[in-house]
């Protein structure tokens, strides 16, 4: 028995293509367009590029799409080649609107819409529809004609990620080719619909499709892992639910962004298996979290309810009546550390003990002492999600196990005692000062502010009382004169403050009562409780930052309930 053919490939050039026989249409779990004016421009390069070749007749292949044919009908599903397809139905709209030639003009816009035959009927319909929830603006603002110029000058009005990249490559598109001179916009026209070619992949069932999109995109820099799981997920969901599903999915894409919203399926596979990821993301999620789901299911009972999670834990958005400001200042305490590692857990906090805000804020203040006793002492990844798997997976049982949760949040003697020991070395000096001196500092502001206040500032910087490099002569030698004394306290808590702007070197030097005044002081940046502190002292030598030292210290351990 002889086996049907399921797909072919056939080289067609782009004339044919963007003409009758085909119309392109995305399906519902298409990703969004994600080309970005770079990729923009490397195609316009290339296309210029290949034209201006000595021998121009020779065809000039774009790479290949895949798509799913509908028997008896030009109208034919986009699996793979949004991007390109998109891209250059922008060009040829460009082109169209750069060009004053009625005749020209027509044959550009022919390849961007169908008109209406008044003798053989049919109807106007555009050659290429994105996705349902762009193609309104894209259609209005690029497809229909002499809406280009009016499009770029006042600027778009796009929700989406993926509208504004149509935006700035439709107006990089245009700003290009009106460098050009008529001459050559015409004879690039002429090139890309006359000698440049697509391998066009045509499918005959939803399988076969995805089967070879997998095969040749699946380490393409076009898609991201949630693009490859959209399709696993949306694909298999039944016709008449998909377009409901696949709102949902994109309304949460839309509302993170692609990078938060791929950020999003790392920390749900991080809560669902207690591990991080060692190899692609989107394999590893469909062989060890999609296996539990069906489609709907993961939608209903994962995405949707861990996005709302998500959302809450990083932008530190906890509503309810009681303890709303405890909950979110936690939040923000975490969120300046240097790895994200512990978000899994906060989202599963949340998730279970919403509604109990006591509850709630009470493992965020112990999820806290964990994380910064960790970034204290330099664990690493690997043991960080080691140490807060037990955390997971207690806070995951379908049984109370709420003991067991804080149970495995709570430091042993011995990280206590790393935690005070590293305290008390230079905190400064061993590692980088914007991962690890600011957010130490900014948390140890925290505890000696009123609990009310919190800052907004867009610059904070950490400044050295005792300069790191004192002129000789000067009053800090002559404080400090014993030269390994005055290292040692250099970078250590005691001598580090925050300030509310840049860094002025001509004033790192100065005095101390002049740098107080006119730079500790000045515009109000002393509103830190640790730089006020070193405004009320008097002097600066040893005796204070010892005084000093002891009593940062203390505040800390009495935060984090370290008993030492």
């Amino acid at each position: 028995m002889v086996q049907k053919n399921t797909f072919e490939a056939t080289e067609v050039v782009l004339g044919k293509l963007f003409n009758n026989d085909y119309l392109f249409r995305m399906p519902v779990y298409q990703r969004p367009y994600s080309w970005t004016p770079e990729e923009t421009e490397e195609l316009l390069n290339d296309l210029l590029g290949a034209m201006d070749e000595e021998n121009t007749v020779e065809p000039y292949f774009l790479g290949s799409i895949v798509l799913i044919a509908r028997p008896d009908s030009s109208v034919h599903e986009v699996i793979d080649g949004q991007q390109r397809l998109t891209t250059l139905t922008m060009l040829f709209c460009a082109l169209r609107e750069l060009t004053d030639d009625g005749d020209k003009r027509t044959s550009l816009d022919r390849r961007v819409r169908e008109t209406r035959d008044v003798f053989a009927g049919g109807r106007d319909r555009f050659r290429l529809e994105i996705r349902e929830r762009d193609q309104d603006f894209f259609r209005d603002n690029v497809q229909t004609p002499a809406k280009i110029s009016n499009f770029i000058d006042n600027g778009p009005e796009h929700t989406s990620d993926s509208q504004k990249l149509i935006f700035d490559n439709t107006n990089f598109l245009y700003s290009e080719l009106s460098k050009l001179s008529q001459d050559r916009r015409d004879a690039l026209s002429q090139f890309v619909i006359g000698q440049c070619y697509l391998v066009v992949v045509s499918a005959y069932d939803r399988d076969s499709a995805h089967r070879i999109f997998s095969v040749l995109n699946a380490r393409g820099r076009d898609l991201t892992p949630t693009d490859i799981l959209k399709s696993d997920v949306i694909g298999e969901i039944p016709s008449k639910v998909a377009d409901e599903y696949n709102k949902r999915w994109e309304d949460i894409e839309d509302e993170l962004g692609r990078e938060k919203f791929r950020e999003l399926f790392g920390h749900i596979f991080v809560i669902e298996t207690g591990n991080r990821f060692h190899r692609e993301l989107a394999k590893a999620f469909k062989e060890n979290v999609l296996v539990e789901y069906s489609g709907t299911q993961f939608v209903d009972e994962t995405l949707v309810r861990y996005a709302e999670a998500f959302r809450v834990v990083t932008n530190a958005t906890y509503e309810s009546a009681e303890h709303p400001e405890d909950v979110n200042r936690m939040l923000i305490h975490l969120r300046r550390i240097d790895n994200d590692d512990w978000i899994p857990v906060a989202m599963g906090f949340y998730d279970k003990y919403k509604a109990i805000p006591t509850t709630l804020l009470a493992l965020l203040k112990d999820l806290d002492r964990l994380a910064y006793a960790m970034f204290v002492t330099g664990v690493r990844r690997d043991p960080r999600i080691v140490r807060y798997r037990p955390v997971i997976e207690a806070t995951n049982r379908d049984e109370p196990a709420l003991d067991e949760v804080f149970e495995h949040l709570q430091l042993t003697p011995e990280e206590q005692r790393g935690v005070v020991s590293l305290l008390n070395e230079p905190v400064y000096r061993p590692r980088p000062a914007a991962r690890f001196a600011r957010p130490l500092l900014l948390r140890l502001d925290s505890v000696l502010a009123d609990a009310s206040v919190s800052y907004d500032h867009k610059i904070i910087t950490v400044e050295h009382v005792l300069p790191q490099t004192p002129e000789p002569g000067s009053e800090w030698v002559k404080n400090f004169p014993d030269e390994d004394e005055r290292d040692d306290w250099t970078h250590r808590l005691a001598n580090l403050v925050l300030l509310s702007r840049s860094k002025n070197a001509s004033a790192q030097n100065y005095d101390f009562d002049r740098k107080k005044k006119e730079y500790f002081q000045k515009d109000g940046v002393a509103g830190f409780a640790l730089t006020t502190q070193v405004v009320n002292e008097e002097s600066w030598t040893p005796r204070v930052l010892k005084r000093r030292q002891k009593m940062l210290i203390e505040a800390l351990k009495t935060e984090w309930r370290l008993v030492v």
